[in-house]
């Protein structure tokens, strides 16, 4: 038993290693430990859990391992959950008896309800800053998600609570330590003056870090005149559905995108399930395949 626990303590090393060199040195140990295991699984012949490990997993570990994940601007989610939930939901407002010009129908009205639901939270919800809130949310925090709103809150506390130190390391380019970790990162400001940050919050979010407001307050006045995304280049999620609309024709072009992304996501979600399901390819194939989807559908 003790056996167990350590290989599955290994395997969570693998899962969250956030090097290479940590991510080598768990697999090695957990080759080492468990080499003399065999698999049982259902319906399926005795094998050695190496084997099994080596056909299954160690072929693709960029699909499952934190560290060839890091880069990637997942909003803080590393599981297939948020999609399954979106794939319960989707399933509630359809079934398999439906023309697809009912398909479709349900589809829009969907959309048309979720917009309309947010629109009056966003009216029946004033959003007010805090006193203690940095200055970019005291100009903008309408404009923001309730999401938005809360990382925003927590990159500021952590700002507060450690000691950063920032200098202008060159031309639109800020270098902006924190003392407390000893660790660096650099602010930079793009062709049209958005700032953005070379940190792993800011890559796996994109929504301002404690770095950029740490920019923000040291070199920069707001300007009123401009939105938030004018300032910050940050994802169009963190942004309030119905400030972020211009007029009702963008508010119809909008719907209409996310009727045709869902539409989208729907097709290549099952020739993804069709690929996976099929029994005549092997599996690093189907990792090829899958990850081939992945990168043609754009989502």
């Amino acid at each position: 038993m003790r056996k167990i626990s350590k290989i599955s303590s290994y395997f969570r090393a693998m899962l969250y290693a956030k090097t290479i060199d940590d991510f080598d040195a768990a697999k090695n140990s957990f080759t080492r430990k468990g080499r003399d295991l065999q698999l049982n699984l259902p319906n399926q012949a005795s094998q050695p859990l190496i084997t099994y490990m080596n056909n299954n997993w160690f072929s693709c570990p960029e699909m499952w391992s934190l560290v060839y994940r890091l880069n990637l601007m997942n909003f803080g989610t590393n599981t297939n959950n948020p999609i399954e939930r979106f794939n319960r939901t989707i399933k509630g407002h359809l079934n398999k008896n439906m023309h697809l010009s009912e398909c479709l129908t349900k589809l829009m009205n969907f959309t048309k309800k979720k917009y309309e639901e947010d629109n009056l939270q966003t009216n029946l919800k004033l959003k007010k800053a805090l006193t203690e809130d940095c200055l970019l949310l005291q100009f903008y925090i309408s404009y923001l998600s309730d999401r938005a709103i809360k990382l925003v809150r927590e990159q500021e506390k952590k700002l507060n609570t450690q000691e950063y130190t920032i200098d202008h390391s060159g031309y639109d380019s800020y270098l902006v330590t924190n003392n407390t970790n000893k660790s660096e990162h650099t602010v930079t400001r793009n062709h049209v003056n958005q700032l953005s940050c070379n940190c792993q919050f800011y890559v796996n979010f994109r929504a301002p870090c404690a770095h950029i407001l740490k920019a923000i307050d040291s070199y920069f006045d707001i300007d009123q005149e401009k939105s938030i995304d004018q300032i910050i280049a940050l994802n169009d999620r963190w942004l309030n559905t119905k400030t972020s609309l211009k007029d009702d024709n963008n508010e119809d072009e909008i719907m209409e995108n996310d009727v045709i992304f869902l539409l989208k996501y729907l097709i290549i979600h099952y020739l993804i399930t069709y690929v996976l399901s099929s029994s005549k390819i092997t599996r690093s194939e189907k990792n090829h395949l899958y990850t081939q989807c992945l990168n043609k559908s754009q989502l």
